[in-house]
């Protein structure tokens, strides 16, 4: 349900943690730096990160939904 996804990475202590979107060109790597706005369309494009190798991250995420959606936020 969430047609918006939004991610930013506040702090780290690791190298950068790339989130990675699979459009149709291929999959593509994005590693934003601190404070950094990553959006994508999460209903339409495949996205992931993959494990955090070492140290930690702190990355917010927020998910838009239409004005009209009326489902139930699961």
């Amino acid at each position: 349900q969430c047609k918006w996804n939004a991610s930013i990475a506040f702090a780290r202590t690791a190298d950068l943690w790339p989130i990675y979107v699979e459009v149709p060109s291929g999959v593509k790597e994005i590693r934003a730096e601190l404070g950094e706005v990553v959006v994508y369309r999460g209903t339409e494009i495949p996205h992931w990160r993959e494990p955090l190798p070492a140290g930690t991250a702190t990355v917010c995420f927020f998910h838009f939904v239409n004005q009209s959606y009326l489902g139930t936020l699961r």
